[in-house]
């Protein structure tokens, strides 16, 4: 069954979209991370969510070091900021500062390692009676409900104590945070804190930017709470987290927390007004009245933590390259509380994609039966109406909806659909210019198209005058050039040489490898083509010897380019068929052309032409340079170059005589021509004159 143009171009259409549907299907990440995602960035960071009231954050800021000094701090001094948040009586603190190690600056620390460094047990005693900040800071951990952090470790085991976490089977989460171990708080610590939580945070694989909390994590084959639901937990004074259903939820007490398979909550940015009024440096507790400040902890969900790059705990997030994770950690905290947590559910694919189906049909439809104006601004409507409802759904009900793919899809069949309609009504008018307007002079194509009559595609005999080009040394400099060096290089020489023999009213017939092949009299009637030919040739060779000269080129030791030219009879037409114009012309004289290129590097010339192009311009003047056979001829035949313009009269004199005793007297040809070339060291015809009679050689 034949296909009409409508056929062909909803088929295009159709295609186009379901192509798209497919790579969506296949490669689902990779559409996410390169449409979704970023959509939904954009949305959060133009529309951030408000702060959650009850969440406050105590920033161990610049201003807290210039005030109280320089990290790191003495665990006393950490130990004085915890007992004034607990006089503040906030409902829970969590610290998202990993404290594994033990103070080794106080005097009970120094005792215990001198006593252990000596072997002197009474040494390691005294370290009883001595100031211990550690312990200072477990008795004001002990004063207020605190949550302390973990991290992930490389290195198996290091378990540490934590509230229960129940994972029931069924529950969906096949593809938690694992990792062989994990490395807690110090143990005098950890006894008195009402739990711990995990700390780590990681970005996506894509481009490591944080966009979700863990909340459940298996370090060291043990589950834990993320520090966020921990401290919820703590606040809400549940006694484990119970993880069941599918999808999967997290119980914090009368909370349900949805978790993703991977054991994560999604974030939504917070804004930043907001964030500043739940901020308090940690210097504003050592105020000599900070009752204002203890105020704002009072009843509240407490993070102490640090927005200073020293403490390293800056985060990449979608609305900051270096959010503090404390905030990351204070947000997700107030999510859990608020219940406005973003679920990006299951289903929602399925739907989104068959929404992108039938938008792409309905596309489709609208492309063929309506004009591309109003159809374009139809399909721009219909994508703005499904983004904002996607933003709606997901700024308003936490349900994400990607906004972009679904219409990006219908886009890409409307306009395939289009573009194929377009380019049907315009294949037949359009295809002698579309072939000919790549290879001819701008005003001989118009002419073409205003009069089709003058190219017989349908083939013809006619007298042509063919042009073939080449690079010396082109294959070794393609071992030796870098791949994307030499196709710059290309690009900039073709565009030269053709820009050249279009000027010259020549058709470019092809390119191939480093060669040229061009053709004139075709496909309009040019009588002057020899003279055209000629005056082509030597622009090309001055063009090309100039851009050997440029500093990338001569790098590259980009080789001399040699011409050949020959006039002759030819058949030339279309070959390709009706559905792919390819004009060109075949016939000995192509040949012959080529051969005369090849000749060049027997004589040393730039441009070698063929008798019978010499013999259609009897006014130019010529140098001969040898005789070669070429192909239809069965003797040798004369082949010569033109004497460049203003040439001295006593070289082309001397030359002639010089040549005119080549058959006769070679040794003394030689020596004309040595001596010739000796006046002219730059001509490489002269010098290989010399060397080849002198050798002994061929005299071409």
């Amino acid at each position: 069954m034949r296909i009409g143009p409508r056929g062909r171009a909803a088929t295009a259409g159709l295609a186009a979209g379901i192509a798209v549907l497919v790579s969506w299907s296949v490669w689902p990440q990779a559409v996410e991370d390169g449409l979704s995602t970023p959509a939904i960035d954009a949305l959060y960071t133009a529309f951030p969510g408000p702060v959650t009231p009850g969440v406050v954050v105590v920033d161990i800021d610049r201003a807290s070091f210039a005030r109280l000094g320089p990290w790191p701090w003495p665990r006393d001094r950490l130990a004085a900021l915890v007992e004034r948040i607990a006089e503040a009586a906030p409902r829970a603190l969590a610290i998202d500062i990993l404290l594994s190690e033990p103070d080794r600056r106080s005097p009970a620390a120094l005792a215990r390692a001198l006593g252990a460094a000596t072997g002197r047990d009474d040494l390691a005693r005294l370290a009883e009676g001595l100031p211990d900040p550690d312990a200072g800071l477990a008795a004001a951990i002990a004063r207020v409900p605190t949550v302390l952090g973990l991290v992930a470790a490389a290195e198996p085991g290091g378990a540490t104590a934590g509230p229960p976490i129940v994972i029931a089977r069924q529950a969906a989460v096949g593809s938690v945070w694992t990792e062989p171990g994990v490395e807690g708080p110090l143990a005098v610590l950890a006894a008195g804190a009402a739990g711990i939580g995990v700390l780590s945070l990681t970005g996506d694989e894509a481009d490591g930017v944080v966009r979700g909390v863990p909340l459940i994590a298996v370090f060291g084959g043990r589950a834990y709470a993320g520090l966020a639901a921990e401290a919820a937990r703590v606040a809400e004074g549940a006694r484990s987290h119970l993880v069941a259903g599918s999808p999967a939820q997290m119980a914090i007490g009368s909370r349900r927390v949805p978790v993703s398979a991977r054991g994560t909550m999604a974030l939504r940015p917070t804004d930043r007004t907001g964030q500043a009024a739940t901020t308090i440096s940690a210097a504003d507790l050592f105020d000599p009245d900070p009752a204002p400040a203890r105020a704002r902890l009072a009843g509240a969900i407490v993070f102490l933590g640090s927005s200073a790059p020293e403490l390293g705990g800056l985060r990449p997030t979608p609305a900051d390259p270096l959010t503090p994770s404390v905030r990351i950690q204070a947000d997700a905290a107030g999510q859990i509380l608020s219940g406005r947590i973003p679920v990006r559910a299951a289903a929602a694919v399925a739907w989104e994609r068959a929404a992108a189906l039938l938008a792409a049909v309905l596309a489709v439809i609208l492309a063929l039966v309506t004009g591309p104006w109003f159809g374009a601004a139809a399909m721009i409507a219909a994508a703005v109406a499904w983004a904002a409802g996607a933003a709606t759904a997901t700024l308003q009900f936490d349900q994400i909806v990607d906004p972009v793919t679904p219409p990006a899809v219908a886009l890409i069949a409307f306009a395939a659909t289009s573009l194929a309609a377009f380019a049907e009504t315009r294949r037949r008018e359009g295809a002698l210019r579309r072939r000919f307007e790549q290879h001819l002079a701008p005003d001989l194509v118009r002419r073409i198209v205003e009069n089709p009559d003058l190219v017989r595609v349908e083939g013809e005999l006619r007298p042509v005058t063919a042009l073939f080009t080449d690079v010396e040394g082109f294959t070794s400099l393609t071992e030796r050039a870098a791949p994307r060096a030499l196709v710059a290089l290309l690009d900039r020489y073709f565009e030269g040489m053709t820009q050249t023999v279009v000027a010259h009213g020549g058709l470019v017939d092809k390119i191939v490898g480093d060669a040229v092949h061009a053709l004139f009299n075709v496909p309009v009637d040019q009588p002057d083509h020899a003279a055209r030919a000629i005056d082509c040739a030597e622009a090309l060779a001055a063009f090309a010897a100039r851009f050997a000269r440029e500093p990338d080129a001569a790098a590259l030791q980009f080789g001399r380019t040699r011409i050949g030219l020959e006039t002759g009879p030819a058949i030339v037409g279309d070959v390709g068929g009706g559905r792919k114009l390819d004009f060109t012309a075949h016939g000995t004289v192509v040949n012959s052309a080529a051969r005369l290129e090849a000749a060049n590097k027997t004589f040393g010339s730039t441009i070698c032409v063929g008798p019978a192009l010499v013999a259609a311009l009897p006014a130019r003047s010529w140098r001969p340079l040898g005789r070669i056979t070429l192909r239809g001829l069965s003797a040798p035949t004369l082949v010569s170059e033109p004497w460049p313009d203003g040439t001295p009269a006593g070289l082309t004199a001397g030359y002639a005589a010089a040549f005119a005793r080549v058959e006769d007297d070679p040794a003394g040809a030689a020596a004309a021509f040595a001596a010739l070339a000796a006046d002219h060291p730059g001509d490489a015809v002269l010098a290989g004159w010399a060397v080849r009679l002198g050798a002994g050689g061929s005299t071409g």
